[in-house]
């Protein structure tokens, strides 16, 4: 059985990220790219150490710069 994604990007909704304070900003970056409507929350995608946490085309990252995330969903990066 494929799993299906609903959203085309997920934010991680994790205990570390949500209380790091990081996660409300990554998710108005995400806002400047896709609507709310494609934006998912996961519980947690194993990054806890380093925050501003998402999942994205199959692969998680972390980005702690507004370049940095634009990169990444642009796929100019590598997780």
């Amino acid at each position: 059985m494929d799993f299906k994604f609903e959203k085309e990007i997920y934010i991680c909704n994790g205990a570390n990220c949500k209380f790091s304070g990081t996660q409300d900003v990554l998710y108005e970056w995400m806002l400047k790219v896709f609507d709310a409507k494609d934006i998912g929350r996961f519980n947690c995608i194993n990054r806890c150490q380093e925050n501003y946490a998402f999942f994205y085309k199959g692969k998680s990252y972390s980005a702690k710069t507004e370049s940095k995330f634009l990169e990444i969903v642009n796929n100019k990066l590598e997780p």
